[in-house]
């Protein structure tokens, strides 16, 4: 601020060398009108006591560096001024405790997975092997037998083999060629007693085109010839004896071609 020594001030008249110097005070304080030729200035006093006009770019702030004066600061420096840590952002501390180390992943085939607890964790799939949760636990790693044990797989899951296992003799491996001969298969068999010379077999998987071979188990007084009768695919068959008295036990089988 200059000084100026003014008339009520100091009581009397100036002096011309007062007046003088109120001018030339006036003069040496003043901010010559140059410094704001640019647009977007700012007028400052630097380190040594001067004025000046700073001219503020796009994008900049004010501020100092180190041993410097005030000037615009690009957005690199003010980062550098700021020197932002961890514990300066809101919130960014307990964001990373969430999240799971980047170390968890230095196994190939690993998959991340929350746990019970609520911990991010991470497991390494070996080959052949699934994951999931068995009755109890956390999700792990499971063996094809763990696997199959929490499918439970019955009968009816198996595509078509309902339809196979009845095709085949109730007694047969279906993995082998047991129960084969001469190019057929024995695919049903039973027992049954006649009465009056006849019995009736029922079973959903008889064919019109089965073979049924007829034992006698037991023998007795009217034994006739004995042969089958009303084939009806489907549904089933008859065992007849040509005695309508015969009340014989019967061993069948149902053989099929292959």
């Amino acid at each position: 601020m200059a000084t100026i020594v003014t008339r009520a001030g100091k009581g009397s008249a100036l002096t011309h060398n007062e007046v003088d110097a109120n001018f030339n005070n006036l003069n040496a304080a003043k901010l010559e009108n140059t410094v704001w030729d640019d647009d977007s200035t700012i007028v400052i006093r630097d380190k040594d006591g001067n004025l000046a006009a700073v001219v503020i770019g796009e994008l900049m702030l004010v501020g100092r560096n180190t041993g410097g004066n005030i000037t615009g600061l690009s957005a690199a420096d003010v980062k550098t001024i700021l020197a932002v840590a961890i514990a300066d952002v809101d919130g960014l501390q307990a964001a990373l405790d969430a999240k799971l180390a980047l170390s968890a992943y230095s196994a190939n085939n690993t998959i991340v997975y929350k746990n019970n607890s609520g911990t991010m964790a991470a497991i390494t799939v070996a080959a052949s092997q699934l994951v999931g949760r068995k009755a109890t636990g956390e999700i792990t790693n499971l063996t094809a037998a763990e696997a199959k044990t929490i499918l439970a797989i019955a009968i009816a899951d198996v595509t078509a083999l309902q339809d196979a296992l009845d095709a085949k003799a109730d007694d047969a491996d279906l993995t082998t060629t047991t129960g084969y001969f001469n190019g057929k298969k024995q695919v049903h068999n039973g027992q049954v007693t006649l009465v009056a010379g006849v019995a009736s077999v029922s079973w959903a998987g008889f064919t019109d085109i089965d073979e049924i071979k007829l034992y006698r188990q037991s023998a007795g007084a009217n034994m006739g010839h004995l042969f089958p009768d009303d084939r009806n695919g489907g549904v089933g068959f008859s065992i007849n004896s040509t005695d309508p008295a015969d009340v014989g036990t019967i061993y069948y089988e149902v053989w099929r071609s292959i």
